[in-house]
């Protein structure tokens, strides 16, 4: 299974990394796609680190992005080229089978002006299975 991943740029909390690790244990994908920015997506790639083949889908404003030298520490990394934000987010969904979200408290499927949400709001147009997982480590699936 390829696995898209995206989230808030605020770092999650450890029940969102223990459900994450949890997840890939039991799923075993095969790839990881995230959009390389602070927060959530580094966090993701440092648990899928060394695992599973890891695809970076980097935003063209590099003013929140996890530097490509930290990336690459890890082995099986590809750095696809920059995009801006929506374009990479849409990026991710269209090539991988199932998305995970990391929220932030409070937010939901409403949420305005979140690339997260938008992100969650178009893999559900495209009929990809998404599971959000916010900060209490509680999972709402959406298929």
């Amino acid at each position: 299974m390829r696995l898209g991943f995206t989230g808030t740029r605020e770092e999650p909390t450890q029940a969102q990394i223990d459900w994450l690790t949890e997840f890939f244990r039991q799923e075993k994908p095969t790839e990881l796609h995230h959009g390389a920015c602070v927060g959530s997506d580094w966090a993701a790639h440092r648990v899928a680190a060394g695992n599973f083949a890891i695809v970076v889908h980097p935003p063209i404003d590099e003013r929140l992005m996890v530097r490509a030298s930290k990336l690459m520490i890890y082995r099986d990394v590809l750095i696809l080229p920059p995009a801006p934000y929506l374009e990479r987010n849409r990026h991710i969904v269209d090539n991988t089978d199932r998305l995970v979200a990391f929220s932030r408290a409070g937010d939901d499927m409403n949420t305005m002006k979140s690339g997260t949400w938008a992100t969650v709001r178009y893999a559900k147009s495209q009929g990809k299975p998404v599971d959000v997982i916010y900060p209490d480590g509680q999972a709402r699936k959406y298929n």
